[in-house]
């Protein structure tokens, strides 16, 4: 059996017409399916919950990056498959699998597909998918969040990028990784990635890697206001990697930042801590590949 969760309010409502489409699509294919809609935030989390139990083999997610973050913590440990099916703001994840940008193409290509085991990272015991940061980036996303009635994609994390810009202030935190001694740094940013891009497509974490059983840790010393517009584009490319007495970069099983009061963004959701615990869960979760 196959189950599609549906978050309508994604991608501003255009999520509600797109399962309308992709309903559609699935009966074409005379596979037996289950449609269940999310009410209110949390609830894909249980629903593909419930699907595993059900003995379903893959749970497609029609939604978000927070839409696949519930689902993925909804299926970690189980035997039920994860398929993404990009209709949010940002779809930085998807980017990671190299999905097809359109909904109803990703449908057929994850239904050609195979699973797979992949890493899942933990904050203060919680799963997350893509990446947590603090900094620069978790300013940005709440600012961006915001604007996210401007459209899709990068454009409302741009404006964050240009409200930050006006507002913000290096941050000083102990970072620890490993069993390494702690260090007590200025940065720009400080992000702990599982998959590749954040803020709607920005390719700030280009090493990464969802099944090699580690998290890339990046951290960017602090930077005039020009220096950092310089390094923007560099950023969305993903080429600031070779600054490397800027840009720092180590590859870790668990890491600890602490810094009072500290703004962390995870998968685009906002948490406010003093202390963040993060670390790897190799193999945790079976996603549906194309």
């Amino acid at each position: 059996m196959l189950y599609l969760i549906v978050n309508p309010v994604a991608g501003h409502g255009r999520c509600a017409h797109i399962a309308e489409t992709l309903q559609a699509l699935l009966h074409q294919t005379g596979l037996p399916f289950v449609v269940r809609t999310t009410q209110e935030p949390g609830q894909a989390e249980r629903l593909a919950r419930e699907a595993a139990k059900d003995g379903a083999r893959l749970v497609l997610c029609a939604g978000g990056d927070g839409t696949a973050l519930e689902a993925a913590r909804g299926l970690c440990g189980t035997q039920a498959a994860l398929g993404l099916l990009p209709c949010g703001t940002g779809n930085d994840f998807a980017r990671t699998l190299g999905l097809p940008k359109s909904p109803s193409d990703a449908l057929g290509a994850l239904l050609s597909g195979t699973a797979r085991a992949v890493d899942v990272g933990h904050i203060n015991g919680h799963p997350f998918l893509n990446a947590c940061g603090a900094g620069f980036d978790a300013q940005t996303v709440h600012a961006a969040q915001r604007a996210k009635r401007l459209g899709r994609g990068m454009l409302p994390y741009l404006y964050g990028v240009v409200d930050t810009l006006l507002h913000y202030r290096p941050l000083r935190m102990t970072i620890q990784t490993d069993d390494a001694a702690p260090q007590d740094r200025e940065c720009l940013l400080c992000l702990v990635a599982n998959g590749q891009y954040i803020g709607g497509g920005m390719h700030v974490a280009p090493c990464a890697r969802i099944d090699d059983g580690l998290l890339d840790l990046i951290y960017i010393d602090p930077l005039p206001r020009h220096m950092i517009v310089r390094l923007l584009p560099k950023l969305i490319r993903g080429e600031h990697m070779a600054y490397t007495q800027l840009v720092h970069h180590l590859r870790v099983r668990s890491a600890r930042l602490e810094c009072p009061g500290m703004l962390m963004q995870c998968d685009g959701e906002l948490q406010t801590l003093d202390r963040a615990s993060v670390s790897a869960m190799p193999a945790r979760l079976l996603l549906q590949m194309p």
